[in-house]
C-alpha cells in the first residue's frame, strides 16, 4: 500500500506522514483511552498520497514490559472518490429545476427530488406513495405506459399530476428502465418538466393567430365589397375579381347593412370588373337585388357583358325592380337625377 515493501520494517512512523499531522497527539490518545479512529492522507514511497480509514489502538505486553502500537489500515481514495461523485450528483439532481422521481417496479416512489416534491404538492410525503396516487389520468394509460418502459426501455409523453388540493399541473415526461448488473429492469426513473407556463403562451399565440385571421377576414371582406356612398341616399358597390357562394353572401350582407345604415334609394352595383359570370353568380346577383328591394331600395346593375345578358336571359331571371345601365356613369348619372 506504501511502496516500501520489506523495507518499511525499521522505519520511523513519523516518515508516513507529512508535518501537518499531529502523529503524538494520536499517540497520546491512544495511550490514554486504549484506541483511536479517524481517516489519515499516508504518503508512499513515491512521495503521492492516499487516504487511510486507520484504526489505532494499544497493545500491552505484560511479559516483555512494554506496550506496542497496532493499526490497522484500508485504502479508502476510491471510496471517497466515489462517494464525491455520489454526492455531487445528488446535489445536482436535488437543485435540478425538472422533477426526478425513482419508483420501484411497482410504481412506489423511493426517491423524489426537491423539484418534483414541489410539483407534486406533497413535499416529503411524496415518499412512499405510487403513480397512481400522484397523477389524474387514467391508470390504464398509466399502465400502457409502463409496459411500453419494460418492452422497450423508454416512454415520452404528457401526463397530469394532481395535487393535494385538487391543482392540476401538465407535465412532459421521460421515463426510462435503470438496470442492474445482469442486465434486468430494477427500477423505474422519471423526469418530468412542468409545462403549465408552455400550454399557456401556446393559447396565448393561438388566441392572437386566430383575432389576427379574424382582422385579415374583415379587412379581406372589405376589400372584396368595398361600399361607397357617393350621394345623399346613392350607395355605389364596385365588384372586383371572382365571384364565389361565400363572396356572394358577403356581398348581400354589406349592401343591405349599407342600405339600412344610410336609408339609401338606390345602391349602384357595378360589375364591369368581375371576371366570370356564371349561373351562380347570376342567381346571387338576383337575390341581392330582391333583398334590396324589400328594404324599400332600387338596384341599378351596371357593366353588364354579353355574357353576362346571355346567362341572365338562359335562366328566365325576373329582372323586374332592377335598372340596368351599360356603364358605371351611365348609372351614376341614373341615381343622381333620380
Amino acid at each position: 500500500m506504501t511502496g516500501y515493501g520489506e523495507a518499511m520494517i525499521g522505519m520511523p512512523v513519523m516518515s508516513l506522514y507529512n508535518e501537518a499531522i499531529d502523529v503524538s497527539a494520536i499517540i497520546g490518545e491512544v495511550m490514554t483511552r486504549g484506541r483511536w479512529q479517524g481517516v489519515l492522507p499516508f504518503i508512499r514511497k513515491d512521495e503521492s498520497v492516499f487516504q487511510g480509514q486507520a484504526s489505532i489502538y494499544l497493545i500491552e505486553d505484560p511479559e516483555q514490559g512494554r506496550s506496542l502500537l497496532a493499526a490497522i489500515v484500508r485504502d479508502i481514495t476510491e471510496q471517497q472518490r466515489v462517494e464525491g461523485e455520489l454526492t455531487t450528483f445528488k446535489t445536482l439532481v436535488d437543485n435540478a429545476p425538472d422533477g426526478i422521481n425513482v419508483t420501484t417496479l411497482d410504481a412506489r416512489i423511493f426517491y423524489a427530488n426537491a423539484s418534483f416534491r414541489r410539483m407534486s404538492g406533497y413535499e416529503d410525503e411524496t415518499i412512499g406513495k405510487t403513480i397512481v396516487d400522484l397523477y389524474a389520468d387514467e391508470p390504464a394509460a398509466l399502465m400502457a405506459a409502463a409496459r411500453q418502459v419494460a418492452d422497450e426501455g423508454f416512454f415520452s409523453g404528457n401526463f397530469t399530476l394532481q395535487q393535494p388540493d385538487g391543482t392540476l399541473v401538465p407535465i412532459a415526461c421521460n421515463v426510462f428502465s435503470i438496470l442492474d448488473a445482469q442486465g434486468s429492469p430494477r427500477w423505474l426513473a422519471a423526469i418530468v418538466r412542468d409545462i403549465s407556463e408552455q400550454q399557456r403562451q401556446e393559447q396565448e399565440r393561438e388566441e392572437l393567430q386566430q383575432r389576427i385571421i379574424e382582422a385579415q377576414r374583415v379587412a379581406l371582406r372589405e376589400l372584396s365589397t368595398p361600399l361607397l356612398p357617393l350621394a345623399d341616399g346613392v350607395l355605389v358597390m364596385p365588384l372586383l375579381g371572382t365571384i364565389d357562394s361565400n363572396r356572394a353572401q358577403q356581398v348581400m350582407e354589406t349592401l343591405l347593412e349599407g342600405v339600412s345604415t344610410y336609408q339609401s334609394h338606390t345602391a349602384i352595383l357595378d360589375i364591369t370588373g368581375v371576371q366570370m359570370v356564371d349561373t351562380q353568380v347570376a342567381n346571387a346577383l338576383i337575390h341581392t337585388a330582391q333583398a334590396v328591394k324589400l328594404l324599400g331600395s332600387q338596384v341599378v346593375l351596371t357593366g353588364i357583358r354579353p355574357a353576362m345578358a346571355q346567362t341572365l336571359v338562359n335562366l328566365g331571371a325576373d329582372l323586374g325592380g332592377i335598372v340596368t345601365r351599360s356603364t358605371l356613369e351611365s348609372g351614376i348619372a341614373y341615381a343622381l337625377g333620380k
